[in-house]
């Protein structure tokens, strides 16, 4: 739906609109998926049972648990804290280096290392993120960090690492219509540098509040404890 409104953003501003026939194929492509959504919520609510107690968040993300969660939460943090951080240095490097020229491989890099960080990120926050706010290294739950228990500190991580995805990989979008439709460029090359700088800033954003809890459990333990120490 996101990716509807942007190619709507951006064809109403080119005169003659050359991406109505995309916009037209992304609408039909899209209706589907709207009505299986549709279908599979009411079909979820219609058969779901009070009586069957599930498991809570606490619990699908354990360590020692079974299943995709539990392979996420088993994550080394040791792995992912470097790798995560590495990759936001390489963002943050294409987007505020000065005199590094805007070139079309840039804005392909900075697409598919966005990509890269998403993934990347959503596996940070359940691998060491979470641990580190709840600073119980067995709890790897990605949303109890949402509750006012914890300040709502979730939101600051989660709408700083959508924003920052999807303006950077627009960027590369953005590189592929210029290819398909070169009139896009009359708006498109503006727009390139533009969402660049605003993923830039929320890349930068979610860097403090991914690595802030770390830095402050160091500061509160006098910089000599590791939350994750016994799992080394």
């Amino acid at each position: 739906m996101v990716g509807g409104l942007f190619l709507n953003h951006l064809d109403n501003r080119v005169e003659g609109f050359p991406l109505t026939r995309l916009k037209s194929w992304y609408l039909i492509a899209l209706f589907p998926l709207v009505i299986s959504d549709l279908v599979l919520q009411v079909a979820f609510f219609t058969r779901l049972d009070p009586a069957v107690i599930t498991s809570c968040c606490g619990v699908v993300f354990e360590v020692a648990g079974e299943g995709f969660g539990s392979s996420l939460a088993s994550l080394p943090p040791k792995i992912t804290m470097p790798a995560l951080l590495l990759l936001i240095g390489a963002l943050l490097f294409l987007t505020f280096t000065p005199g590094l020229r805007r070139t079309r491989n840039r804005y392909l890099a900075f697409a598919f290392c966005s990509l890269a960080g998403l993934v990347l990120g959503l596996l940070g926050i359940v691998s060491f993120v979470a641990p580190y706010v709840y600073m119980m290294p067995a709890l790897h739950c990605p949303f109890i960090f949402l509750d006012e228990d914890y300040f709502n500190y979730g939101y600051l991580v989660y709408l700083s690492l959508f924003p920052a995805s999807f303006f950077g990989m627009s960027t590369g979008i953005l590189i592929a219509l210029e290819w398909r439709y070169p009139s896009l460029k009359v708006v498109s090359t503006d727009r390139k540098a533009r969402y660049l700088q605003w993923s830039g800033i929320f890349w930068l954003t979610f860097l403090a509040a991914a690595y802030g809890p770390i830095v402050k459990f160091w500061i509160m333990a006098g910089g000599k404890a590791d939350l994750f120490q016994v799992g080394y």
